[in-house]
């Protein structure tokens, strides 16, 4: 099992190797020289029955109910002010819609235990324990979260951290790299919500993802799981993490 660093920052000491277990952790520094390499071995990306028993007791109240609203609300917008409406593209149709969205699920967390937000990585997301760990996006093009393809954002898909964000993880309660989620919603030609589901994206490995449709017509209505093709997660693959200074200013675009 991992087990978090102790003492003074990895970045201020000298070349060292440590193993624990089943993993090794490889830090190859000189003081004060960045960047330097981490990497977690062992730790598996969540499948699909582990990350449905962690999510399903807040299914409806954090992952459902509060996007439900917030489209509704966006639509009463339209409705009540479609001369305000009619100038905004779809990227603040997302933003407006991801503020209510955001709201809602913070509103949902003041009565629930076990699951909180999370400000480490600079967007919003809850961390359920401390695995998985969930964002909340617009699906675009073939369900796929709509992404501004930052750095970060590629990482993410990865499912690879940063130093940077590792350190606040730990401050938060997360001492090693939890499998990052995302919650979606996709709407049709006249912004009707479609579908709300959870998926996991791991780029190094197209077959190592999964979907899991959780209201919509796709779900019969009923929750049902709805695996990709061929999405079954191989054996155990590492959490991989990267060094960088800074992570990338994400601003409004996250939203999106």
């Amino acid at each position: 099992m991992y087990a978090a660093p102790k003492g003074p920052s990895p970045r201020r000491l000298p070349a060292l190797v440590a193993a624990w277990g089943h993993g090794t952790l490889v830090l190859n520094s000189v003081i004060n020289r960045a960047p330097i390499s981490v990497r977690w071995y062992g730790l598996s990306v969540l499948k699909l029955a582990a990350a449905r028993q962690a999510r399903d007791p807040y299914r409806t109240s954090v992952f459902t109910t509060p996007v439900l609203n917030a489209v509704a609300t966006w639509r009463e917008f339209v409705r009540q002010s479609p001369h305000h409406a009619k100038p905004m593209d779809e990227t603040t149709r997302a933003n407006m819609i991801h503020c209510w969205w955001r709201e809602g699920v913070r509103q949902a967390l003041f009565d629930l235990s076990g699951i909180r937000e999370i400000k480490s990585l600079g967007f919003f997301a809850v961390a359920v324990g401390a695995n998985p760990l969930v964002r909340f996006k617009l699906l675009g093009g073939g369900g796929r979260p709509s992404n501004v393809n930052t750095d970060q954002q590629v990482r993410l898909s990865c499912q690879e951290y940063d130093e940077d964000s590792l350190d606040s993880l730990t401050l938060e309660g997360i001492p090693a790299p939890p499998t990052l989620l995302t919650c979606g919603y996709s709407l049709d030609a006249v912004a009707e919500i479609n579908s709300v589901e959870v998926r996991c994206e791991y780029r190094p490995e197209p077959n190592a993802g999964w979907r899991w449709v959780i209201w919509g017509e796709a779900a019969g209505g009923i929750s049902e799981i709805e695996q990709l093709p061929l999405f079954d997660i191989p054996g155990p693959q590492p959490a991989r993490v990267k060094s960088a200074k800074r992570r990338d200013a994400q601003g409004q675009q996250d939203a999106k």
